[in-house]
């Protein structure tokens, strides 16, 4: 660019015209920075156009590619470049050779609206290369706001030091590393410069224990040697230790995604200098993405006051006219910034100056009255001024646009329709297009990316959520930006996502991508840094009740030595033999104490406790009295069956404290036969 722009500067009918419209805007109250104006042919427009608007850059091809296409456009008749301005202190705004003289005015009175919001308009501050730190109060400024704002200078100085790394590494090895810095730009925070220092993070005071606590009893002259100092403060440490709490990195979601990775990736110093070049830039042009329609709506209701008012004469006004009309023209199926700007403003206007505002306004139920409301307030231009400082595009959008400015301006939403195969209109319905329209506004249309872990799975991986909202990642863009992620972290990246309303994890680890399941955590326990959540990829299954619970991996095993268990049928040492022998003589010799008939016991057993079950028929069975017969006498001998047999025992719980109540009676059918009934009876 050096060796075009030699000779840029104004002819001296062009410098009459800018000194008469600067005298008029400020004469209207905008108050800009100096602006320096330049005239350039097409060749040298469409070169700074591709830079961005600056002179000079640092070398990269996409430039070049930029380039060829705003040229082959120019040359087709496709587009055309009329005014370029630049953030800047002083301020270059750069003219089209060959224009009329009523485009370089309009030029001019748009460019002076342009500089005006950039000195003025709260976002901008964060361009203040003077101002260091977070602006908590972006409004309140000085009476003799001067910033710096050379940015000119910041841009040529980032080009040379990026041909020094060139110079020192190669040029394919820059290039390739810049490629994929640039595809991520995108992931910084817009509202870091304005949010201030992070809050401190509330730790519990440690409670100190006293050392009494880790001692062993022992006597007074023998407390040195069984509780030595050393090791008692090496169990308080380690204690101390173990209460800490169990802290990641970072310890709550970040959302600048390029800082993050300046702070903690393992980068060359050549890497680091061009990532931190790439995030500077990056946030250069935050302020114009969050202002595009206020800026530009802005500039058009300025340059159309001016030039109607004061500038233009008669013979200038058809010219103007036609021109105005190619630039507020709005396509079918497109969103024109500068059309849907300049009339919000004047709607403003319009509406602070009758005074349709307030809680009358908002209460009153006549259309009539409110079709002829005119209070003479006069308060519109003091009203846009303000609105000019204090608001970006999602925030206007948000607080002015009303179902009177959509129905006025017929504007509604489309979509493909698949059963027609065409864009049909949707709907037009206020609310349906303001949640449309701010959500295209909203991060301008990027996703939503912040970094969770710093060390996912205790492995050293990276791993990012997408905060999905309603649509998901492109795969395409998702697995080349995970390529040039795993190229700073140089470790594997993985991002928790939602596809096809499912959580999974997009996962490269440097030679393959993947996507598995991924349970997402909740945004409670994500901030206060828990690691349940992130720590495996789905949740395992619940223990099913019953079953063994296993020892984990990592756990060793006990070494407690365990005592061993006596087979099954193995004959019992020779003492516990004559110990059980004697505890039987001894409980053969003991009187029996006094028992129930076998029928009453019986019953008794089997009604147990009363209960009574909801909606059952089933009744508690009553309390049955207990009928005590006489003592019996104490058998001498094993008594036997009449027939010399041994009697079979009854399997009831008498049976093992009276060897002989398993003998049925001696019935008139036994006397007789002289054998034992086949049958028990009760």
């Amino acid at each position: 660019m050096s060796k075009f722009a030699l000779n840029t500067a104004l002819p001296r009918y062009l410098r009459t015209e800018k000194e008469r419209i600067e005298k008029i805007a400020r004469d209207f109250g905008l108050d800009f920075f100096p602006v320096i104006f330049e005239m350039l042919t097409y060749d040298q427009m469409n070169e700074i156009a591709a830079y961005g608007g600056f002179p000079s850059r640092y070398p990269h091809w996409r430039f070049g590619m930029e380039y060829e296409q705003l040229s082959k456009s120019y040359e087709y008749g496709l587009s055309k470049i009329y005014e370029m301005v630049i953030n800047n202190n002083p301020s270059y705004a750069y003219l089209l050779e060959g224009n009329s003289l009523t485009d370089q005015k309009l030029v001019m009175a748009h460019v002076y609206a342009h500089v005006d919001f950039f000195k003025n308009n709260f976002c901008f501050r964060s361009t203040d290369l003077d101002y260091r730190g977070p602006l908590v109060d972006p409004v309140r400024k000085s009476e003799s706001y001067d910033p710096d704002r050379k940015w000119i200078d910041k841009m040529a100085n980032h080009g040379a030091r990026v041909s020094r790394h060139i110079e020192r590494h190669g040029i394919n090895k820059v290039e390739a590393f810049v490629d994929h810095c640039l595809s991520l730009e995108n992931l910084i925070d817009p509202w870091a410069p304005f949010t201030g220092r992070p809050a401190p993070r509330e730790e519990e005071e440690p409670t100190e224990e006293p050392m009494d606590t880790y001692k062993l009893r022992a006597k007074e002259y023998m407390d040195s040697f069984i509780n030595p100092e050393e090791i008692l403060a090496a169990q308080k440490k380690k204690r101390q230790d173990q209460k800490k709490p169990d802290r990641r990195v970072p310890e709550r979601p970040e959302r600048d995604v390029l800082k993050f990775l300046l702070d903690h990736a393992p980068l060359d110093r050549w890497e680091r200098d061009v990532l931190e070049i790439i995030r500077e830039e990056a946030y250069y042009f935050v302020p114009q993405r969050q202002t595009k329609i206020m800026n530009e709506g802005w500039a058009s209701y300025w340059h159309s006051r001016m030039m109607t008012e004061k500038v233009l004469d008669a013979s200038e006004i058809i010219d103007y006219a036609e021109n105005n009309a190619g630039v507020m023209a709005t396509a079918p199926g497109r969103f024109n910034p500068y059309k849907v700007g300049v009339e919000l403003y004047r709607y403003i206007e319009d509406r602070w100056n009758k005074g349709r505002f307030g809680r009358e306004w908002e209460e009153c139920t006549d259309l009539d009255a409110k079709r002829t409301w005119d209070m003479r307030l006069g308060l519109g231009r003091e009203k846009i001024f303000q609105v000019r400082a204090l608001y970006n595009d999602v925030t206007f959008i948000d607080e002015f646009l009303t179902p009177e400015f959509i129905i006025d301006q017929k504007m509604y939403t489309f979509g493909f329709s698949g059963r027609n195969d065409r864009f049909e209109i949707e709907s037009r319905e206020f609310k349906e297009v303001k949640e449309k329209l701010l959500f295209q506004l909203t991060n301008f249309g990027d996703p939503y990316i912040r970094v969770v872990d710093a060390n996912y799975g205790n492995r050293g991986e990276l791993l990012l959520e997408h905060v999905h909202g309603g649509f998901d990642l492109r795969a395409d863009y998702a697995r080349e930006t995970l390529m040039a992620l795993v190229r700073c972290w140089k470790r594997p990246v993985g991002v928790a996502t939602k596809m096809d309303n499912k959580p999974v994890l997009l996962r490269y680890d440097g030679k393959e991508h993947a996507m598995t399941p991924y349970k997402l955590c909740a945004p409670a326990d994500r901030s206060a840094g828990s690691r349940s959540c992130s720590r495996s990829p789905a949740a395992p299954a619940r223990r099913r009740r019953g079953s063994r619970r296993r020892r984990p991996r990592d756990r060793p095993r006990s070494t407690r030595p365990r005592l061993p268990r006596r087979r099954r049928g193995a004959r019992l040492p020779r003492a516990r033999r004559e110990r059980r022998r004697s505890a039987r003589a001894s409980r053969s010799t003991r009187r029996p104490r006094a028992r129930p008939p076998r029928r009453a016991r019986r019953r008794a057993s089997r009604a147990g406790p009363a209960r009574r079950r909801t909606g059952s028929s089933r009744r508690a069975t009553p309390p049955t009295r207990e009928v005590i017969s006489p003592p019996r006498r104490r058998p001498i001998a094993r008594p036997r069956c009449s027939t010399g047999e041994t009697p079979r025992r009854s399997w009831g719980p008498s049976a093992r404290r009276s060897p002989g109540r398993g003998c049925p009676p001696i019935t008139t059918e036994r006397q007789a036969t002289g054998r034992c009934s086949p049958r028990f009876r009760s």
